[in-house]
């Protein structure tokens, strides 16, 4: 895995070096020596532009002939908080929680005011931009869920390390959420819901390899939701696998390439208000249904991204402990369920601090 025995040429897997943490939007990478104490702050931001379907990109219009609206570009804004505790060497308890903002920076609508339909632009407000600019205004906003759990180390030898994630999801997100179209109140379609509305599991582990200069990791997760949330439907469950190399430039500065894929099924029943709304829109425009992300089946697919990320840690002086990571990430293939809007980028932020981190998690160093 990783070319491990290349790779290894240490006795253990050392946490305290700038690559002794994977890039920033990978949790759960790494555990603790007992009574560390870490806490972490992420920034998240995913820009949409545009729809696609299946594996391919279409036009509004496509869109239109179907549904009344198409949405046109949007944002996704996540501060996620976390924080771990090592009861043992062997036992770190985790937590994380997170708030989003989504922002709806413009849709598509069709007007039939003439013998042939007319398409505007709108922003969130249900202004005509058309020919103008705009900058988007938020639609939802609040908690997402929260996810605790423990990671358990299996093993630290020959500078590799595997750990098990095992993890709980709390369904504090809201899936009532309403946001206002073309001067409307309406529930918000799927996408801009908060949470899954389910509880859940997140169950995987993760393996570590180390060299001097080089290092790298392979972490699968499976997340599974149990049952139908209260609004009846059920989220799809999701396969994630993502993996990464390191170079260690310095005791300060690591650099990383990172591969993610993610595969989610389709949802599971539908939400009896908004599939109400759907087809009220369906009888009062043409046949037409309101807009893709109305319908609960339009979730999930299959995503391949890949990044570029930067780790600095501060090993001595007055900031000692602190870790700072960026990474950018693109989509290199995306397959979705239905019709969905298209993922740009990622851009993710982590700041992360740890107290006695220049312990190491086996013998001290020589």
């Amino acid at each position: 895995m990783l070319c491990a025995n290349a790779i290894a040429q240490q006795d253990e897997w050392y946490a305290s070096r700038p690559d002794g943490h994977a890039p920033i939007e990978i949790m759960g990478d790494h555990y603790h020596e007992k009574g560390e104490l870490m806490c972490s702050y992420r920034y998240m931001l995913m820009k949409m532009d545009g729809v696609r379907r299946d594996s391919h990109k279409i036009n509004k219009e496509e869109v239109l002939k179907k549904y009344q609206m198409s949405p046109n570009a949007m944002t996704m804004d996540m501060h996620m908080f976390g924080v771990m505790y090592a009861l043992s060497d062997r036992v770190t308890l985790m937590a994380m929680g997170s708030y989003k903002i989504l922002l709806m920076k413009s849709i598509w609508m069709q007007h039939n005011t003439t013998k042939n339909p007319v398409s505007h632009k709108f922003d969130s407000k249900g202004n005509n931009i058309t020919k103008s600019k705009n900058k988007g205004a938020p639609i939802n906003s609040g908690f997402s869920d929260t996810k605790v759990g423990t990671l358990i180390k299996i093993f630290n030898k020959t500078s590799q390390s595997l750990h098990l994630n095992t993890m709980l999801i709390i369904p504090t997100g809201s899936i009532e959420e309403k946001g206002t179209t073309m001067s409307v109140d309406l529930r918000s379609a799927y996408p801009m819901q908060l949470g899954a509305g389910s509880w859940g599991t997140m169950l995987g582990f993760t393996y570590l390899v180390q060299g001097e200069a080089l290092s790298g990791g392979v972490q699968p997760i499976i997340t599974n939701y149990f049952g139908d949330n209260p609004e009846g439907y059920k989220i799809g469950n999701k396969i994630n696998l993502s993996s990464w190399m390191a170079f260690k430039a310095s005791d300060w500065v690591s650099v990383s390439a990172v591969l993610q894929y993610q595969l989610q099924s389709k949802t599971e029943g539908s939400d009896p208000i908004i599939k109400e709304q759907n087809n009220k829109m369906f009888e009062k425009a043409g046949k037409r249904h309101m807009m893709p992300g109305f319908e609960s089946t339009f979730l999930g697919g299959s995503i391949l991204n890949t990044g570029l990320g930067v780790n600095l840690y501060v090993p001595k002086g007055i900031l000692k402990g602190i870790r700072l990571g960026v990474q950018y990430s693109l989509p290199i293939h995306q397959d979705v369920n239905g019709i969905q809007m298209s993922i740009q980028n990622n851009f993710t932020l982590g700041l992360q601090y740890s107290l006695k981190v220049n312990h190491r998690l086996g013998k001290p160093k020589p």
